[in-house]
């Protein structure tokens, strides 16, 4: 068995296509998930999704069902808004991120 919260995924969003601009979050993100001793799994990149919805996000649904699959521990993203901005679909991810023993770790 694995220690709690070494293996992470990291998801970054950004709702305009930059790659310079979702670069910059990855490399953030994986600092620090060195920083704290943690063993990235996989980068999710969702770039040009709105944050309004869930639908259609490829990577968003590919973290989750790993996070379902028990292969992550924690995801790191930058801040909440990059999963979603809808308060209700906000409330369901953690929920459910919550019964699979999945942490959100943020950025910010």
């Amino acid at each position: 068995m694995r220690d709690k919260n070494f293996v992470c995924g990291i998801y970054a969003r950004l709702s305009v296509k930059d790659e310079r601009a979702i670069e910059y979050q990855v490399t953030l993100l994986k600092e620090f998930a060195k920083e704290k001793g943690r063993k990235v799994y996989r980068i999710y990149k969702d770039i040009g999704y709105s944050g309004d919805s869930l639908v259609f996000r490829p990577e968003l649904k590919r973290m989750m069902n790993d996070a379902q699959e028990k292969k992550l521990d924690v995801i790191l993203v930058m801040s909440p808004d990059r999963i979603t901005q809808d308060d209700n679909e906000w409330s369901y991810i953690k929920r459910l991120l919550g019964s699979l023993e999945v942490d959100i770790v943020y950025y910010d």
